[in-house]
């Protein structure tokens, strides 16, 4: 028996090299404010084209002061700001001398693209036109500019990325037969993978045979995802399916296919009350019916940080296992080779952390998450099983460095959930000052999603639940019945000061979760 060899995309953490050098370079750069309320804005994506044909040449994401800074070379460029659900602002068009710098602070207006009830049944590319098509495309220029914003820089340094990655083997019906030990990557980067090159998928596409007869497969990412090139060999349309779930999709399919290369189609999830991008599903065009069999793929999961940054937090690529066996001919005796798909090789990872200097943007269950992480990055039928009372008062003393009195609400909470149907977790939020000094009578909350309702007006939203506590003298507090099953956004609000705030995503079946918040220098008690 001889088995195929399959080979998935690097999943490893790449360094980012940072802006490129504008001593002599020709500079668009600026400060963006919001009308309403007046302040800076942050986590708009600014792009520069070239005005002959439209390449982009550079990109950035404004910090939490609105700042930005483009490289644009010598070229006649226009320069946008992207924000989602919002119209496009020009806010250069030309061309600049030779290290020239160009001051386009303004304040932006506020001019939302109103999307009506989403009814829209045609494309908008590669299909009849419908007067309706211009949601579909306003919609995927909203997933554009996440994407963009993921893989364009920020003023300052690159923020810190820790995140693990597992190796696993399933068998035809998912069940986990091994899995490798879990390897931990940290860099300053906001990119968890990169795919190769765009020109090198058009010529080769997604799957390439190797000389020693393996597989090699590619994911596409935020750059594949965003390049013209790409773009004007794809088709696009809306995706239904999950409305009631509160999120809407736009179709991704080549518009034209070939049998010399392997292509992807997918579909880019957007949350339908703030179309942000949610998650990136996608399989492959082309396989032999064997390796089709058990459904090759992907998913990539993508959160905004509290600064402005878009980041991937979750990934997984599914390949086929094939074996070639040796089968008796029914007729005439003798045996043949048949090759077939005893499973499936998945690469699956997540981001545990996110650091800016010593302030956590976003944090997978803090000192208390380490063995749940592991657990994490199987499905979730695996790790959902009923926990034992025992197990789940034990879990308790997984945080590290809390207070005796913090550690006994803990316990509380935990008592409180294993005797209750209740699927919440037990979460202690610590607020230390610049200097590491433990700060007291601070606020805290926990936000979190529960249901899509629809309001009554006819619209559509998210509702959302919401635990409060003020910090002890030693700087914590200790929330209960917080979700386990999504992001929580959980913030700091110090007396005269602006909010503290980090995204967490506690690990499936978690029981506690911790998070530290400090507060910026300046911030006084």
């Amino acid at each position: 028996m001889r088995r195929d060899a399959i080979r998935g995309i690097g999943v490893c953490l790449t360094l980012w090299l940072g802006a490129r050098d504008t001593l002599h370079a020709q500079t668009v750069q600026g400060v963006l404010l919001g009308r309403m309320p007046p302040q800076p804005l942050s986590g708009v994506v600014i792009t520069a084209a070239r005005t002959r044909d439209g390449e982009i040449v550079a990109r950035a994401v404004t910090s939490e002061s609105g700042r930005f800074q483009l490289s644009v070379g010598p070229d006649s460029v226009v320069v946008r700001a992207l924000r989602i659900g919002q119209r496009p602002v020009t806010l250069f068009l030309g061309r600049l001398a030779a290290g020239m710098r160009e001051d386009v602070s303004r304040t932006l207006p506020d001019e939302p693209v109103a999307i009506a009830s989403v009814r829209v049944r045609e494309r908008a590319r590669c299909g009849a036109a419908s007067p309706d098509s211009s949601v579909v495309s306003a919609l995927f220029a909203d997933a554009l500019t996440a994407l963009a914003g993921s893989v364009s820089p920020m003023e300052g340094a690159a923020p810190v990325m820790r995140s693990v990655r597992v190796e696993e083997e399933r068998d035809r019906r998912g069940r986990v037969q091994a899995i490798s030990a879990p390897v931990v990557s940290e860099g300053a980067t906001t990119q968890a993978f990169r795919s190769v090159p765009v020109p090198l998928l058009l010529q080769e596409g997604f799957v390439v045979r190797e000389a020693d007869g393996g597989s090699t497969y590619r994911a596409p990412d935020a750059v594949v995802l965003t390049d013209d090139r790409f773009l004007a060999r794809t088709c696009l349309s809306l995706d239904r399916s999950r409305e009631d779930d509160g999120r809407i999709g736009i179709r991704f399919t080549p518009a034209k296919r070939t049998d010399t290369r392997i292509d992807v189609e997918g579909v880019l999830w957007l949350d339908a009350a703030t179309r942000s991008l949610e998650t990136l599903e996608f399989g492959y065009l082309g396989l032999t019916s064997v390796a089709a069999s058990v459904n090759p793929g992907g998913t990539v999961e993508y959160t905004q940080l509290p600064d402005g940054r878009w980041i991937i937090e979750r990934w997984a690529l599914r390949m086929p296992r094939l074996d070639v066996t040796m089968m008796p001919v029914p007729r005439g005796g003798g045996r043949m080779e048949r090759l077939q798909a005893v499973g499936t090789s998945v690469v699956r990872g997540l981001v545990t952390e996110v650091r800016a200097g010593n302030r956590v943007l976003y944090s997978a269950g803090g000192a208390s998450g380490d063995a749940a992480l592991r657990s994490a990055l199987t499905r979730r039928e695996d790790i959902t099983r009923p926990v034992a009372p025992q197990a789940r008062m034990d879990s308790a003393v997984l945080v590290a460095g809390v207070s005796a009195t913090a550690l006994a609400r803990v316990r509380q909470c935990v008592e409180r959930t294993s005797n209750s149907t209740t699927r919440g977790m037990a979460l202690v939020v610590r607020v230390l000052d610049s200097g590491g000094t433990a700060r007291a009578a601070t606020a805290v909350e926990a936000e979190w999603r529960t249901r899509y309702t629809r309001m009554a007006e006819g619209s559509w939203a998210w509702e959302a639940a919401r635990a409060r506590a003020e910090t002890d003298q030693a700087g914590e507090a200790v929330l209960c019945d917080v979700t386990a099953s999504g992001r929580v956004k959980v913030s700091a609000m110090p007396p005269g000061c602006e909010p503290v705030r980090v995204t967490l995503r506690p690990a499936v079946g978690m029981l506690v979760s911790d998070v530290v918040l400090r507060l910026p220098r300046g911030c006084g008690a």
